[in-house]
């Protein structure tokens, strides 16, 4: 990106006009996000084909509580635990959360069939046995290496192909209940609100998925609001329109009701992906019971945001219909804006929308955390402002600096075109035009 940056400043110093292909450009920026851009919790691969073989005979994990002098969090070693092996180590990875130093062992090659595990950790309850499980469960279900994602799908807003869930590998609410008899009866038998003290059974989420760009993600949730949390982040990955993932698993660690957590988890997220992904319906509200709290989780198609239901439920229905309202109708006088865009609405990217309407053109534009901004009869070239919206994220490095996803990948662009009577979202693709058109004019409605 930085020659990218370089060659535009050499355009513009020597008047030179750019000629390459805007979505050639936008290809090549987002195989470089994918691969090198740093995001919260993305597997970074450090073995790009420099070294035949980075597998370890041993792995530490090693855990530092809040209050020492290490940060605490959780720290990877290619040594065993003896003092003479690891005193004065510096470690390989550090992460907040165990699940991803193993994702990270695992995709970069340094943990195999043959390493030895060894754990050191103080106030969770991941176990050696647990950790080794959940080593086969991630070998098993994701291979070290994916095919190269085509540049189709890069023309695309990303997709999640793959995911894990990974319950109470960290906490796990069931083990107070060890060598004590258990209250379990058929009416109190949900794993979320479990029991006459109406307790959730999961106490901690990691989720791993690798998407349509061949990213790595990995998050983690704990606590009383884990499954909320869960639930909302990875149906935040997804957009309307999107394919829904090719393999779903999910795998518990508890040491009482395996099965059942399990089971029950895995009914939800399917779920709540069906209602994600459903086509051509409007808002649904579904409402879950977790521990002794309620929650409901209001599904449209520009996204998913879920409220505690504090107020009684027909309170709190029509005050969360009125505050997704009142935004749609201010953005909606005139024309409203077409479906597919919202179908389109992917979190973390900048998308453009061009839709024809005679001689000019309607913009519709989507930014990282979906608002919409709307365009009418928008006069000129597009292919010059494609180039004027890139030359503008690739040059003005303040700009990049402000948000880490204008580093690597560029905006996307679209077509709207009509087939049958309905609407459809196609990759942009440069259309040569007489470059002497008059600059753009914009004129929001």
């Amino acid at each position: 990106m930085q020659s990218y940056r370089n060659l535009i400043q050499f355009a513009r110093r020597n008047n030179i006009t750019e000629s390459i292909n805007p979505e050639d450009i936008g290809i090549l920026s987002r195989k470089l996000y994918a691969a090198f851009e740093n995001l919260p919790g993305k597997v970074q691969l450090i073995n790009l084909k420099i070294a035949p073989d980075l597998s370890e005979p041993d792995i530490s994990l090693v855990q530092v509580p809040e209050g020492r002098l290490n940060k605490a969090g959780w720290y990877l070693y290619k040594h065993a635990l003896t003092p003479a092996d690891i005193i004065g180590r510096s470690p390989l990875e550090y992460s907040g959360y165990v699940g991803k130093l193993v994702a990270w062992a695992h995709f970069n090659g340094l943990l195999v069939t043959d390493t030895q595990l060894h754990l050191f950790n103080q106030n969770t309850d991941a176990s050696l046995e647990n950790l080794q499980e959940y080593c086969g469960d991630l070998a098993r279900l994701f291979p070290v290496r994916a095919p190269s994602p085509s540049n189709l799908a890069l023309s695309r807003p990303c997709e999640v192909r793959q995911l894990g869930i990974f319950l109470n590998l960290e906490q796990d609410p069931t083990t107070r209940w060890r060598n004590t008899p258990i209250e379990f009866s058929a009416r109190a038998s949900d794993p979320l609100s479990f029991g006459q003290q109406q307790e959730s059974l999961v106490g901690s989420v990691d989720l791993l998925y690798r998407n349509s760009w061949d990213e790595i993600r990995t998050l983690h949730f704990n606590g009383p609001t884990a499954v909320v949390d869960a639930l909302t982040t990875i149906l935040g990955k997804m957009h309307q329109g999107a394919h829904a993932p090719q393999s779903l698993d999910v795998f518990c660690y508890s040491l009482n009701f395996r099965s059942l957590i399990r089971t029950r988890f895995e009914q939800l997220v399917r779920e709540c992906i069906g209602l994600r992904l459903a086509r051509d319906q409007g808002s649904t509200v579904k409402t879950l019971l977790l521990g002794t709290d309620k929650y409901s989780f209001f599904f449209e198609r520009r996204g998913v945001s879920v409220q505690k239901m504090e107020a009684s439920v027909g309170e709190q229905l029509s005050r969360q219909t009125a505050a997704h309202q009142a935004p749609r109708l201010a953005q909606q006088k005139g024309k409203p804006v077409p479906e597919v865009v919202d179908a389109y609405a992917s979190e973390g990217l900048m998308q453009f929308f061009f839709e024809d309407s005679g001689e000019d053109y309607n913009l519709y534009i989507l930014d990282e955390a979906n608002r919409i901004e709307v365009y009418r009869q928008v006069s000129g070239s597009k292919d010059e402002l494609v180039q004027s919206i890139n030359r503008f994220y690739t040059s003005n490095q303040q700009v990049a600096g402000k948000s880490h996803f204008a580093n690597f990948n560029l905006p996307q662009y679209y077509d709207i075109e009509a087939e049958d009577g309905q609407q459809r979202v196609l990759p942009y693709r440069t259309v040569k035009e007489d470059r002497d058109d008059p600059r753009h004019s914009l004129s929001q409605r």
